[in-house]
């Protein structure tokens, strides 16, 4: 299968700079740069772990160093998120700040409150930046409307505006990072491997009819998806590496024709990321109309 859109790129450059890269220049809700935000702090301490290591000033901090190395090895070559990361982060904080405590040298202690210092200022520039960036403050003051604030916050939430006026009994979320906090309706949605059982449904039907019949089934009368990468021959989950181009091709084609079909519903909206579409055979049904899905 071939990777997801927006994974971590693979380049072996990567890897070597991955801990500059994760302190950095990683960013929350962008899967290629790790999904979170770690800040410079702990590359900071690095080198005071590094320092005590070498001097052999307490066992426990080379303990601490090397649990965390492994599993930061682990990590590096599993699924590059920072929430995978996150048990390593107190071992750490620990080893910096027992390395820290015992530089016996001057010079060296000097070198441990700057770094200090440097990691207290980045982080708090950096909790800055993103408070004035979500801009919370007018809708908690009550200058901006809490659906304004959200659509300003997050691309698919008029999506789940129209779901939660009751448009939808029941949706089928693909590839929505089962983001639920804001949707007020019953759901169906895959954890972690967000398109596992669409994709499942495309290779075991053999038509498009098929993919709805089985969609039905599953209780739903709406889909909601994010398709912008689906249809990607070369960045899509839904190829399958051992079936032949001609193959992928025709399952990728009714995949697209599932979730962009041009029925011109009214209760349906598209646009080049996400999908609301409807679960029925029969297309548009009594709730016809011209519609605004392709704007």
């Amino acid at each position: 299968m071939n990777s997801q859109y927006g994974g971590v790129d693979r380049a072996p450059i990567n890897y070597l700079t991955a801990p500059f890269r994760l302190s950095l220049a990683a960013q929350p809700e962008d899967a290629n740069l790790y999904d979170g935000v770690l800040g410079a702090a702990f590359l900071i301490g690095l080198p005071l772990i590094i320092i005590a290591v070498r001097r052999k000033d307490d066992p426990a901090i080379g303990a601490l160093a090397a649990v965390a190395g492994i599993y930061f090895l682990f990590w590096l070559f599993s699924s590059e998120q920072i929430r995978y990361l996150l048990p390593i982060v107190p071992l750490l904080a620990i080893a910096i700040a027992a390395a820290g405590n015992r530089t016996p040298q001057r010079s060296t202690e000097r070198a441990w409150y700057y770094a200090f210092a440097a990691a207290s200022v980045l982080g708090l520039a950096t909790s800055l930046a993103w408070f004035a960036m979500r801009s919370p403050v007018r809708v908690v003051l009550g200058g901006e409307t809490r659906d304004a604030y959200l659509a300003r916050q997050l691309d698919h939430y008029p999506y789940y505006q129209m779901v939660n006026t009751g448009l939808a009994k029941k949706v089928w979320l693909i590839n929505m990072r089962r983001d639920t906090y804001y949707l007020d309706r019953p759901y169906v949605s895959d954890y972690l491997f967000e398109d596992w059982t669409f994709r499942k449904f495309l290779w075991e039907s053999k038509n498009l009819d098929d993919l709805r019949r089985k969609a039905e089934a599953l209780g739903v009368d709406r889909v909601l998806a994010r398709h912008d990468f689906l249809f990607d021959y070369d960045k899509t989950t839904l190829v399958d590496d051992k079936k032949s181009r001609a193959e992928n091709l025709e399952k990728l084609a009714i995949a697209k024709e599932f979730l962009l079909h041009e029925h011109n519903c009214e209760d349906e909206k598209a646009d080049a990321k996400f999908s609301l579409v409807r679960v029925d055979i029969h297309g548009c049904g009594n709730g016809s109309g011209t519609g605004d899905r392709f704007r």
